[in-house]
């Protein structure tokens, strides 16, 4: 059996000793052609001696890994990398049979053996290009819709996303038609052969939607689907969701509330049980994965105590921009769920946690992770901007900055913005995420204010109905009636609270104190709430 060696410090001091490349293995266990590459090839006799002889054998698994992952397996799983001692690649490979592989593995031995000239020619000659920042603007914004309603490929879920947002926002016809057309062949696009819980967090939320704004029992029945492969999912002792039982990831938790939260507020059936799969999810990241100074925990193990030191080393992975950006996106939406003070102060120590330790103070936009200089090696060395996770952040830090009242997130949005735009360049589903973000910040919020006690149950259903409908740029802030100065200085006297106001260029205008009343205005509401947020 190979013996394979971790990725640490001390793995790669070895390599250096042993003037050995390194083979780094990556792998998931969701995987079919990984499974297949253990059993057969990293089982075959010879190919093992040959590994062990020359190299120094790396296994990671990109679940446990994701720093790693988006460094060297951006193209899936199985990955392999031949490594210089200092980390550098200079060779790959996915699935080969053991044959292929052990004549592939010879010549890069050789190769590093012979000629580590040639090697590094080939790593000096990679360079990294130098991008502009983007001026953010409305034609930008129309200009991206209209190439993706000209795109000739299947759209991707944030494709998707901006063409429902066009449609609700823009009154875009073509893009009502797009959505309907995708969704009349019958295709079910989440396809959750792995990442069950991403892929399904992720389109149910969008699924639940389009069902909001189209009415179409379609999206209805697919978001249903997908909730339904989640909620199999949670586990009743760790309270948290685990696609096997027993790793338990903080994304993973964090991606599945938005669509929990939705289903709560629009399906007829289970509302409780949404609602409190939902609050579980949000107290297993606050109270197991969370620490103020590092950030958030990547995974969590059921059976830690039983595992050695070095693994449970590993195991705390902390601070990842994908595993804090999720949570202060669901943090942020359950606070305009529930009204919960605790849930956005929550999201504000993890957003300011984040501007720390992770945001380009230079150009704007967050690095996926916290630079650990004694222990980074080949490409974590890298600095490394990921896109989609950076508008997730993005996205609710546009959102806080109204409900905070700050000023420097507007300007630290209009950086970020600036700054990822181009990166996302290559891509019409980044591009589409961007122009969505963009337009938020734009043209501003749709600003709600919803006067009543929390705990008063009518005041419960009227923001349970606000949330039956698709307005993607509504901020709801909750003032309590007591606070008559407050009431008084905004117009909102009215005889009997609950009570809901929307305010426009200034304006203040009742929408009513039953959520009968609020359901027929908010149908056509957030047409003639697009106030523009300057740029600065």
């Amino acid at each position: 059996m190979l013996k394979w060696y971790p990725w640490s410090s001390s793995t790669f001091h070895k390599a250096a000793q042993e003037n050995k490349p390194l083979l780094l293995y990556l792998f998931s266990s969701r995987s079919h052609l990984a499974r297949r590459l253990d059993q057969e090839s990293y089982a075959d006799p010879k190919t093992v001696a040959l590994i062990e002889f020359r190299f120094i054998p790396i296994r990671v698994n990109i679940d446990q890994r994701p720093d790693l992952a988006l460094r060297y397996a951006q193209e899936g799983v199985p990955t392999q990398w031949a490594l210089t001692p200092s980390g550098d690649p200079f060779w790959k490979g996915s699935y080969l049979e053991a044959t292929a592989l052990r004549e592939a593995l010879e010549k890069v031995g050789d190769l590093f053996r012979e000629h580590p000239e040639k090697i590094l020619d080939h790593l000096e000659s990679q360079t990294n290009p130098v991008l502009k920042s983007a001026e953010l603007s409305s034609d930008w914004v129309r200009k991206t819709l209209g190439d993706l309603l000209s795109h000739g490929h299947p759209p991707r879920l944030r494709s998707l996303e901006f063409l429902l947002y066009a449609a609700r926002e823009f009154r875009e016809e073509k893009a009502s038609k797009k959505l309907k057309q995708i969704i009349s062949d019958g295709r079910d696009l989440t396809l959750p052969e792995s990442r069950i819980l991403f892929r399904c967090g992720r389109w149910a939320k969008f699924y639940l939607d389009a069902f909001t704004f189209s009415r179409d029992s379609e999206f209805k029945r697919r978001g249903v689907q997908a909730l339904e492969k989640m909620r199999g999912l949670f586990c009743v002792q760790e309270k948290g969701f685990s696609e096997d039982g027993r790793h338990f990831y903080a994304e993973d938790n964090a991606i599945v509330i938005p669509a929990l939260l939705k289903a709560a507020a629009v399906l007829d059936t289970n509302k409780t049980q949404w609602e409190s799969l939902a609050l579980e999810a949000l107290s297993f990241l606050r109270d197991n994965c969370f620490n103020p100074q590092l950030g958030l925990r990547h995974h969590w193990h059921r059976e830690e105590k039983q595992k050695s030191s070095e693994e449970r080393e590993e195991d705390r992975l902390m601070g990842l921009l994908g595993d804090q950006a999720w949570t202060l996106l669901a943090f942020t939406q359950a606070h305009q769920y529930f009204g919960e003070k605790s849930y956005r102060d929550f999201a504000d120590v993890l957003l300011k946690h984040m501007f720390q330790t992770l945001w380009d103070r230079e150009g704007g936009g967050f690095w996926d992770r916290v630079e650990q200089e004694q222990r980074d090696w080949g490409r974590l060395k890298w600095k490394i901007k990921p896109v989609e996770e950076n508008l997730v952040v993005l996205e609710a830090l546009w959102r806080l900055h109204y409900l905070k009242g700050s000023a420097n997130y507007k300007q630290w949005l209009q950086m970020g913005l600036e700054n990822i735009v181009p990166l996302a360049s290559s891509s019409m589903s980044h591009l589409s995420f961007c122009a969505r973000i963009t337009d938020h910040f734009l043209n501003g919020r749709m600003e709600l204010n919803l006067v009543g006690k929390k705990e008063d149950p009518q005041t419960r259903r009227m923001l349970e109905a606000l949330h039956r409908f698709y307005i993607p740029r509504a901020v709801i802030s909750f003032i309590d009636p007591d606070d008559q100065d407050f009431i008084l200085a905004h117009k909102m006297k009215v005889a009997q609270y609950p009570h809901l106001f929307f305010t426009s260029e200034g304006k203040v205008v009742s929408l009513g104190g039953a959520p009968s009343e609020i359901e027929i205005v908010l149908k056509n509401l957030s047409q003639i709430s697009r106030n523009p947020l300057k740029p600065v």
